[in-house]
């Protein structure tokens, strides 16, 4: 995704920037995942768990598993800090 700082992702100008690759990817699943990475809280230290907390049970999913709400991040969350324990 060309070569930028990263930082000039971030912010109202980032989203845009990045909302403007879509149209040019086939596969526009890489840039939908780097603005929830970078815009979405918590999404970036919530999404490897995502799956696991939804099928133990520690987390419903009432979203598309690659969109979880900011509700299904905050128990996966805790659902992580409970397991490290």
């Amino acid at each position: 995704m060309q070569d930028r700082p990263l930082e000039s992702l971030l912010g109202q100008d980032g989203l845009m920037l990045l909302l403007s690759w879509i149209p040019q990817w086939t596969d526009s699943t890489a840039v939908v995942e780097m603005i929830k990475r970078l815009h979405v809280p918590n999404y970036e230290h919530a999404r490897h768990y995502l799956r696991e907390a939804v099928d133990c049970g520690a987390v419903e999913s009432r979203t598309l598993p690659t969109f979880p709400s900011k509700l299904e991040i905050e128990n996966t969350l805790r659902y992580m800090d409970e397991a490290d324990q």
